[in-house]
């Protein structure tokens, strides 16, 4: 495999752009989704568990994101390498200074622990994702259920939650995609730690190095996208934490749609009964939310 065949983030400001887009769309929706739980179904302004669920979803989410800024931060980090010898480039890395001993330290252990917490992270969103599912059509007062009893319950078909509108795509992601993060973590966890491999590129006539951090093969192996990119190009660690995020934001976005169709037929207000009502264009108030799912 040629080591200068790299897949990166080519456009590192377009794809933030992007992702803050994605992130503004989830959290719209996820308000209107709210909204509409409380106007077809609570009839209550305090939705302790709803609210709950919101705010850690929300949390996780944005630790992703902080987390994704700090290794993008280390990932192209360039090194000051006035120790490096041109004359002599048989040399270990670390002879080289102390710049080049911090970067080695940098991409051996801080750069895949970002990775791993942004795993965790992304997985907790799965199992509140749950505890949503089954609060909208399972009713309340429920077991509050995590990511694999959900899809167990999808699957059975003796449980109401089969009836949700989402199911489909539920079970379609838990087998293209969640699964395989909940298998990884569960690798990484139990059995024994994964460290991709890194590049310091190092350039004589210059003086300064760029490092660059890479994902498991192990992992990028385990998802057809990455799998398929993988073959003939080194992954980059951000370039894969970009994926799984934009991936796992999409996902929940698509999930929330359907169960804005799922609290209508749930609903146990009837139509006119709104407690929480707004002004339409005309000033008319009205209980529609299709502001939050533009």
């Amino acid at each position: 495999m040629d080591p200068k065949n790299v897949k990166d983030i080519e456009d590192l400001a377009a794809e933030l752009d992007e992702l803050r887009r994605l992130s503004n769309s989830f959290n719209l929706k996820f308000i209107g989704l709210g909204l509409e739980y409380q106007n077809k179904i609570s009839g209550k302004s305090s939705n302790n568990y709803f609210a709950e669920i919101r705010s850690s979803l929300s949390h996780r989410l944005l630790s992703c994101e902080y987390l994704f800024n700090l290794l993008n931060s280390i990932h192209g980090s360039a090194f000051n390498s006035r120790s490096f010898d041109e004359h002599a480039s048989h040399r270990i890395l670390g002879q080289f200074g102390p710049e080049i001993s911090t970067a080695m330290t940098t991409a051996s252990v801080e750069g895949p622990c970002l990775f791993d917490c942004i795993i965790y992270n992304l997985t907790s969103t799965f199992d509140y994702l749950g505890g949503l599912i089954e609060l909208i059509c399972g009713g309340q007062g429920r077991n509050r259920l995590k990511w694999n009893p959900l899809v167990n319950a999808l699957r059975t078909g003796i449980s109401p939650l089969i009836k949700s509108e989402a199911r489909y795509i539920l079970l379609k992601g838990h087998e293209d995609f969640v699964d395989k993060l909940y298998r990884y973590r569960s690798e990484i966890i139990h059995d024994t730690a994964v460290v991709g491999a890194f590049d310091l590129a190092i350039d004589n006539t210059q003086t300064t190095n760029t490092l660059q951090l890479f994902v498991p093969l192990r992992f990028a192996t385990k998802f057809a996208e990455l799998k398929m990119l993988s073959s003939n190009n080194r992954i980059t660690l951000r370039y894969t934490s970009l994926f799984l995020l934009k991936r796992t934001i999409n996902f929940l976005i698509e999930v929330l749609l359907r169960l804005r169709i799922d609290v209508e037929v749930n609903r146990k207000l009837p139509a006119g009964k709104e407690t929480l009502l707004f002004k339409d264009a005309s000033g008319n108030l009205t209980g529609d939310t299709d502001r939050f799912w533009t």
